[in-house]
């Protein structure tokens, strides 16, 4: 393939420097350039098209520590602009392990009651899932589950950045 593009590359070249030679038999202070004689315009020089190959990168064994955390606001299951790239990330690595099954964990902060706390659990797994699938992530291999407010990860103070860390989905990968 080189060898092709290579004297595709020179014959191009030859063509747009119009075929001019130069005489070295002549002395030095003159130089007789040659005219190039008319072309017929049949055929126009082929395109040339760069071939890049795609290596695919030594895949590295699945570490499920690398799964990011979904994190959500207040009363809300609407993915935030930031954690697109979170989800992004998510789903590139579940595709390139495709045999692996992940459960996504629903969960809130202590604020509603329960059953709400619940349902809003579950929206933002669901959320989550459908993100993924939208990003080629397999279906099949994506489950859900609500924990509400029951496992929380911040349980130390109950300002903000606290119950914030307990608004997220977690990625746990099923066995």
């Amino acid at each position: 393939m080189k060898k092709i593009w290579i004297v595709c590359f020179f014959g191009l070249l030859f063509i747009a420097c119009g075929g001019k030679k130069v005489d070295s038999s002549q002395s030095s202070s003159s130089v007789m350039i040659e005219q190039p004689q008319p072309q017929p315009q049949e055929e126009e020089a082929p395109e040339i098209v760069e071939v890049v190959e795609e290596y695919a990168p030594a895949q590295k064994p699945f570490n499920p520590k690398d799964l990011k955390i979904i994190y959500f606001a207040f009363d809300s299951f609407a993915l935030s602009k930031e954690m697109f790239d979170e989800v992004n990330f998510n789903a590139n690595l579940l595709k390139a392990h495709p045999e692996v099954k992940i459960l996504l964990e629903g969960n809130t902060d202590a604020y509603g009651s329960d059953e709400y706390n619940f349902a809003l659990g579950t929206k933002r797994a669901l959320a989550v899932k459908d993100a993924l699938i939208v990003r080629g992530v397999d279906k099949d291999k994506i489950s859900v589950i609500s924990f509400g407010e029951t496992k929380p990860v911040c349980t130390t103070s109950l300002d903000a950045e606290c119950r914030q860390q307990n608004r997220r989905v977690d990625f746990v990968v099923e066995k």
